[in-house]
């Protein structure tokens, strides 16, 4: 099995702006995932592909950007997709090549990895955990 890297990061210097975004979203980012990002802010992993529970194929592009300078950044997209759904507890944290969104579920105690499809507003369970949701990504043959 290939090992995952990542792209094209970078790196956060300092914490503050997810701390931001958990404050601007009444939420705590789930250890792993801060770690991530940390190191890993806006990288392409180099395995992409995953299964949702209902045994779809899916792609990840990137994981957002913390960078406020960017035209598309972790706060606006959050602010869109909870236009678009109505979600509070909905954060995306990655996208696809297509316009969806992985995401965090909030709604219940622990942040769910989850996949919501911009077209059809359909929301499929991923990963219990993000570290689970990483260690399912592969490399299409």
């Amino acid at each position: 099995m290939s090992e995952l890297i990542w792209k094209i990061t970078r790196p956060l210097a300092e914490s503050a702006p997810v701390e931001k975004l958990e404050k601007i979203t009444d939420i705590t980012f789930p250890k792993d995932y801060v770690d991530c990002v940390m190191e890993n802010n806006a990288g392409y992993p180099s395995l992409k592909v995953f299964r949702t529970n209902l045994g779809d194929e899916r792609i990840i592009n990137n994981l957002l950007t913390f960078d406020e300078s960017k035209d598309v950044n972790i706060f606006n997209t959050y602010e869109s997709l909870f236009a678009a759904t109505g979600i509070k507890a909905l954060i995306p944290i990655a996208e696809d090549p297509f316009g969806s969104y992985m995401c965090f579920d909030f709604s219940e105690s622990t942040a769910k990895v989850v996949f919501w499809e911009h077209e059809t507003n359909r929301i499929d369970a991923v990963s219990d955990t993000f570290t689970g949701f990483i260690d399912m990504l592969y490399e299409k043959e």
